[in-house]
């Protein structure tokens, strides 16, 4: 097994001095050595391997402390999870089968769950682990370790009788998201937004408290008729978020819409960047009221719940950028996760098409706040820029966000809802 899961797991619940062991066929000896100088160790073994080390481990000075699987297999883990019932159908019950099965009382979990990872610790070793002094009330042996394109690894935790999580752990970069955590976050936690707290932040290490609610993406695929009202919440949030953090600066628009049109290049329709131009020159020296955002309400970032909504993720977050550039990516993203067909730039074509829901959406909360329209119209361009320059250099140029920025490119006036 490659040990980029394993090494996380292990550190978050040793305090370096975690041991990785392959605990299959003559490796499994090696446990019985392992308490001397090491607080905590994470052994893989196959199932074929498990009666054998179970005999072992009854005369080895070690405890096993959690029992979890890796998903889908040894050889490729994307995600490490605890076996008990509860956190497998959290953390991978929306797959049919998984779902299925685990919906059966006492019915075996799939073959594909069989392969064992352990976590062992010195026999009667009771001084807490790493875990519960990161999230107070964690167990250890109720946990998932995922893989996770902006970090080495998230670690979900739930308490010992917990039936959702209690906190995150990150692993990796995550000093941007740490400071946004404490300085912009928290202002966002209005109009009935709540946010993550920062429960411990150490070098390449966050660990937050968890949120209420169901993923948004997940409400909207099941409940498609939910999305006007989803949209509706969101908007006032925007809304009174701005009110209360806005103030006037001038917009940075080499960096907010002339630059990422730059990079976007030949995927642009010609005259789009002249366009820009004239609308940058329009408002050289304008005082604009600038705001914090998030720059990323992707519905999969935002949960939803009976008295509040949470707001996750906020490494991308700016303290200040043009107004209500969030919006239409959000209006988009529910939009999309309601139709459930995964075609992105049908949804924005639906969304700010002439008469679209999201068209006057954005109008009304923009032109309620008096932002002149110029600044508006900046600002939506400047969402799907910023959105399309990072597909670009993350996946390429097929992706969904360069497609909208061609076809914004191509036809402004038509999309646009401050065009004049």
């Amino acid at each position: 097994m490659g040990h980029g899961l394993l090494d996380a797991l292990g550190t978050v619940l040793g305090d370096g001095d975690a041991a990785i062991v392959d605990a299959t066929g003559d490796g499994a000896r090696a446990l019985e050595g392992l308490a001397d100088g090491c607080g905590v160790a994470v052994a893989t073994v196959s199932r074929r391997a498990w009666p054998g080390l179970v005999r072992r481990l009854a005369h080895a000075p070690v405890d096993v402390r959690a029992r979890l699987v890796a998903l889908p297999s040894t050889t490729e883990p994307r995600r490490i999870v605890a076996t008990d019932r509860a956190v497998l159908r959290a953390a991978v019950g929306g797959r049919p089968l998984t779902a299925a099965v685990l919906r059966v009382p006492g019915l075996a979990l799939p073959a594909r769950l069989a392969t064992n990872v352990l976590v062992l610790r010195p026999r009667g070793a009771t001084a807490p682990l790493r875990l519960q002094r990161l999230v107070p009330g964690a167990d250890p042996a109720r946990i998932a370790v995922s893989a996770s394109r902006d970090h080495d690894a998230v670690i979900a935790t739930w308490t010992a009788r917990g039936t959702t999580p209690a906190g995150y752990v990150k692993l990796g970069d995550v000093a941007a998201e740490a400071r946004a955590l404490a300085w912009i976050a928290p202002g966002a936690a209005i109009g009935g937004c709540v946010v993550p707290r920062v429960l411990a932040h150490e070098d390449r290490l966050l660990a937050t408290s968890a949120l209420g609610g169901e993923r948004a993406a997940r409400v909207l695929g099941r409940q498609p008729a939910r999305l006007g009202a989803t949209l509706e919440r969101l908007a006032s949030w925007l809304a009174a978020w701005h009110r209360a953090a806005a103030t006037p600066g001038e917009p940075d628009l080499e960096y907010e819409l002339l630059g990422p049109a730059r990079r976007l290049g030949s995927h642009l329709a010609p005259g789009y960047a002249d366009r820009l131009g004239r609308l940058s020159r329009e408002l050289a020296g304008v005082r604009a009221p600038l705001a914090p955002a998030h720059r990323d309400v992707t519905m999969v970032n935002v949960l939803l719940d009976d008295d509040a909504f949470g707001v996750l993720d906020w490494e991308t977050a700016a303290p200040a950028a043009l107004p209500f550039v969030d919006a239409p990516y959000a209006i988009v993203d529910a939009a999309l996760a309601a139709a459930g067909d995964g075609d992105r730039l049908a949804a924005f074509a639906r969304c700010f098409g002439e008469g679209g829901p999201g068209r006057e959406l954005v109008r009304r909360i923009g032109l309620a706040a008096r932002i002149e329209p110029a600044v508006l119209s900046a600002s939506f361009h400047a969402c799907w820029l910023g959105h399309a320059v990072n597909e670009l250099e993350r996946v390429g140029p097929s992706g969904s966000f360069v497609a909208i920025a061609a076809r914004l490119s191509a036809a402004p006036d038509r999309v646009d809802p401050f065009a004049t």
